[in-house]
């Protein structure tokens, strides 16, 4: 990206230009590709379709206070000297660890495939828009022939967020374009007195409540979180076993 364009509600708009790129996107599916090709490479076994029930520290699965165990739906228990929980704000592991919210926060959101003459118009631009509600805001985000459309507000104003989405995408003229993926998720800040850790247990990222409460954005704290997690800086000792099971949504 070498430009980002300003708009107040689709008003007063501006656009800034950088001869240097300013930043890059990728799609997630490309980007946890690699999370997982890289993990798989530092010797982590990946199992997929399997549903974490709970996580005992203290309980008959439990040999000792050294050890965690994650209790897998269908009986299965595997057995860990500590455990990092990835799996998102609605997780497991941040229930057991007590992570307490302080901000909760809707967006939306469609991926808009377009024709080839309006992917060029967006080519290198992205575009954030300072909603009509307060701490509101849309995005736009070219990544090749498709848009990522957006927009965020607080909890509790669904409808007039769903109407901000509409008229934001009316606007940019993209209201003829059918979505290919159109999703909804809730973004949760943790409380300033919120906990990490669980005696052997941690949790990193969206399960932390590691977002930025003015832009929600949560990617750059969980990749920063999440690499303090396995080098063992975030607790008082370094973990004595190189096998940590990171709980992934």
């Amino acid at each position: 990206m070498h430009a980002v364009t300003f708009s107040h509600n689709g008003r007063f708009t501006r656009t800034r230009r950088s001869r240097q790129m300013l930043f890059g996107l990728i799609n997630r599916p490309e980007f946890d590709q690699q999370l997982v090709e890289h993990a798989q490479k530092a010797g982590a076994e990946l199992r997929t379709g399997v549903a974490v029930q709970r996580v005992e520290q203290h309980g008959s699965a439990v040999p000792d206070r050294r050890t965690v165990a994650v209790v897998l739906q269908g009986g299965e228990t595997v057995l860990a000297r500590s455990v990092v929980g990835a799996d998102g704000s609605a997780g497991r592991i941040g229930a057991h660890v007590g992570v307490k919210l302080d901000q909760v926060d809707l967006g939306l959101e469609a991926e808009i495939p377009v024709p080839e003459t309006v992917a060029e118009d967006w080519k290198g631009r992205v575009l954030i828009d300072w909603g009509p509600m307060p701490g509101s805001y849309g995005w736009v985000f070219p990544k090749g022939d498709t848009l990522t459309v957006g927009v965020i507000s607080r909890r509790g104003e669904g409808a007039a967020t769903k109407r901000y989405l509409e008229d934001f995408v009316g606007r940019l003229g993209l209201a003829g374009f059918e979505p290919s993926i159109s999703s909804g998720h809730l973004t949760r800040c943790r409380a300033e007195d919120s906990p990490l850790s669980r005696g052997r247990v941690l949790v990193c990222g969206d399960a932390a409540g590691l977002l930025e409460p003015w832009t929600r954005e949560g990617i750059s704290f969980a990749l920063r979180s999440g690499r303090l997690a396995g080098s063992g800086r975030c607790g008082s000792r370094r973990p004595t076993t190189p096998w940590t099971p990171a709980v992934r949504r």
